[in-house]
């Protein structure tokens, strides 16, 4: 049965590839995987913001 899922292609460059290929690996997971942890995480950050665990400051991420 084919895949059926939406498939979000995109060029990065060497570097990025590698960094990513290097943390999934880290990981012990995909680098699919790895990317759809940071959607959903950044996903999260946008909805309910981010703060920091110990002094629970709202964090800004400029991207």
């Amino acid at each position: 049965m084919p895949d059926t899922e939406p498939v979000a292609n995109t060029a990065l460059d060497p570097q990025t590839l590698q960094f990513l290929d290097g943390q999934a690996e880290t990981l012990d997971t995909t680098r699919d995987d790895l990317l759809q942890r940071l959607v959903a995480h950044y996903r999260t950050a946008c909805e309910s913001g981010l703060s920091c665990p110990h002094c629970n400051n709202e964090l800004l991420i400029d991207i």
